[in-house]
C-alpha cells in the first residue's frame, strides 16, 4: 500500500510474500495476476472506527480504480487510508500469490496471509469462510469480492469484443445486435433476457460501448453467467469459477 499511516493509530505494515503484482508478473515468476482492495473502512470495524474522522462515510462509497484497470471509469472514490491487498492469478481457480497489509492490527491479519499463499489457497478459500465479527478479518473477503470484480469485468470486456465482431461493424452494439450475438454464442432465452434486461432500459435504449456495457453486465452475480463468460474465453474454467461465485453469492 502507498498510503502513509494515520496519526492517531499505530499502523503496522506487512508481506505474507514478497510478491506485488508487478514481482509476479516479472520473471521468474512471470504470472498474469489481478489484485484485490480490502479497504478498513469498509469493513464493519473499521466503519465504527472512522466516525468522527475524515473517512466517516466511506464504508458507503465504493473507491476508483486508476487508468489502465479493468474497473477504470467506474464510479467511486479514490482509495485512501490504511487496507489489504491479495495479489491472486488471473486464471481459475484463482490461487493467491501474495497478501500486504497496512494499517492497525496488520502484524496480526498477516499470518493468515501467510497461511493462504503457502497452503496454495484461492479465492473459493476465502469466500467460504464466514469471518467473526467484529474484526478486521472481513478485510480478506472484501478483498476476495474485490478481485471476483475485476475478473467479472475482464470476462465482459472479453464477451463485449466478441459481439463486436458479430456485429455491424461500429463502435458500440445495439439491443438487436447483442441479442443475436448471445444466441450464436449459445446463451439460452432467459440468459439472453437478464443481459438485455441488465444493459438496456426504457430509460436507455441507446447502443452501448464497451465501459458502458461492462458496467451495467457486472451488476449481474448469478452464477447462471458462468458459461456465457466462460464463452468469452477458451481458457476460462466455469467449473472452478462457479464455485467461487456460488460460495460468495
Amino acid at each position: 500500500a502507498e498510503e502513509t499511516a494515520p496519526e492517531e493509530t499505530a499502523a503496522a505494515a506487512a508481506t505474507a510474500r514478497v510478491l506485488t503484482a508487478a514481482a509476479a508478473r516479472a520473471p521468474p515468476h512471470n504470472l498474469d495476476v489481478v489484485e484485490g482492495v480490502g479497504r478498513y473502512s469498509e469493513s464493519i470495524r473499521g466503519h465504527v472506527h472512522t466516525v468522527g474522522s475524515e473517512r466517516e462515510g466511506e464504508y458507503l462509497a465504493p473507491f476508483m480504480r486508476g487508468p489502465g484497470s479493468a474497473a477504470a471509469g467506474a464510479a467511486g472514490e479514490q482509495l485512501t487510508g490504511p487496507a489489504l491487498k491479495l495479489v491472486v492469478e488471473r486464471a481459475a481457480p484463482h490461487r493467491i500469490v501474495g497478501v500486504h497489509a497496512f494499517g492497525e492490527d496488520a502484524c496480526e491479519l498477516i499470518h493468515f496471509g501467510t497461511t493462504l499463499v503457502q497452503g496454495g489457497k484461492d479465492l473459493s478459500d476465502i469466500t467460504a469462510v464466514c469471518f467473526a465479527a467484529v474484526t478486521y478479518h472481513e478485510l480478506f473477503k472484501l478483498a476476495a469480492r474485490d478481485a471476483i470484480g475485476t475478473l467479472q469485468c475482464d470476462a465482459w470486456r472479453r464477451i463485449y469484443t466478441r459481439l463486436l465482431q458479430m456485429g455491424d461493424g461500429d463502435a458500440s452494439l445495439s439491443s438487436d445486435e447483442v441479442q443475436r450475438g448471445l444466441e450464436r454464442m449459445g446463451a439460452d432465452a432467459e440468459t439472453v433476457d437478464d443481459i438485455l434486461q441488465s444493459l438496456f432500459s426504457k430509460k436507455n435504449r441507446g447502443a452501448v460501448d464497451i465501459e458502458q456495457f461492462v458496467k451495467r453486465a457486472s451488476r449481474m452475480r448469478s452464477p447462471m453467467q458462468l458459461d456465457l463468460m466462460a464463452a468469452g474465453d477458451a481458457n476460462a474454467s466455469t467449473d472452478a469459477d462457479a464455485e467461487v461465485y456460488n460460495r460468495l453469492n
